[in-house]
């Protein structure tokens, strides 16, 4: 996929294809848990905490030992938000397969990671929100829908045309980037970075690019993206660069 095509594409599909085995581990999470955020009035506290809870878990943030002891206690109570009465109306049908759908993909982010589960979930996140939405306007959501993931998956990736690779220290350090030169962050930046992350203070990421620029970042799809990127999140590639995840 050229970098125009990755830039432009409104089909989650072909770009999951295009990603084959890097989205896995932390952004197969990330990603999950961004599509389950997009349904985000739809959920209830239950769902809202086995979202931050997995999230924590994949930025290392909570112990494996406390995150299976707190999945087990909300798994058994987001279970009991679907043992209700079946529902009657059509109004109560299309609630209840909202919250199917978003219980399918929190199953999703426990089980084994495949292509075969974001393509469910993908599927289950389409539905939840066509369900939703008002019956003549569910063309509308779906497309809404399909452009979030494309968009979250970008936040999630550069351009597969473009490779950037953190080195170890052993030969250097820094950020090899598409051109073939090296970029050293510098410590100034870096903190800016690490504050960002630390208070998810996506906002700040502008004032990120400066530095960086300030410094002679020679990497204007980097700089762009931090300026001008939307809906900043976890994972967000550019961010993770500067902080030395691949």
């Amino acid at each position: 996929m050229t970098e125009a095509e990755w830039l432009t594409c409104q089909t989650p599909r072909k770009m999951i294809r295009a990603l084959g085995t890097k989205l896995f581990g932390r952004r197969h999470t990330l990603f999950l848990t961004g599509i389950v955020q997009s349904l985000a009035e739809h959920l209830s506290p239950t769902a809202r905490s086995l979202v931050a809870l997995h999230e924590q878990f994949a930025e290392r943030e909570i112990e494996t030992a406390a995150y299976r002891e707190q999945l087990a206690a909300l798994d058994a109570a987001d279970c009991q938000t679907l043992d209700r009465p079946l529902p009657v109306s059509p109004a109560e049908l299309a609630a209840h397969n909202v919250d199917v759908s978003i219980f399918n993909i929190l199953q999703a982010l426990k089980s084994y990671q495949s292509n075969n589960s974001l393509r469910a979930s993908l599927e289950y996140g389409t539905l939840a929100a066509v369900n939703a939405t008002p019956e003549c306007l569910r063309p509308q959501a779906r497309k809404d829908f399909q452009s979030h993931a494309c968009d979250l998956l970008r936040e999630l990736f550069p351009p597969l045309s473009r490779e950037y690779v953190v080195q170890p220290d052993f030969v250097g350090g820094g950020l090899l980037m598409p051109d073939g030169t090296t970029f050293r962050v510098p410590e100034f930046a870096r903190n800016i970075a690490l504050g960002v992350q630390r208070d998810q203070a996506f906002d700040r990421l502008p004032i990120l690019a400066d530095a960086l620029e300030d410094a002679h970042c020679p990497d204007r799809p980097l700089l762009d993206h931090l300026r001008h990127g939307t809906n900043h999140r976890r994972g967000c590639w550019a961010l993770d660069l500067v902080l030395g995840r691949g």
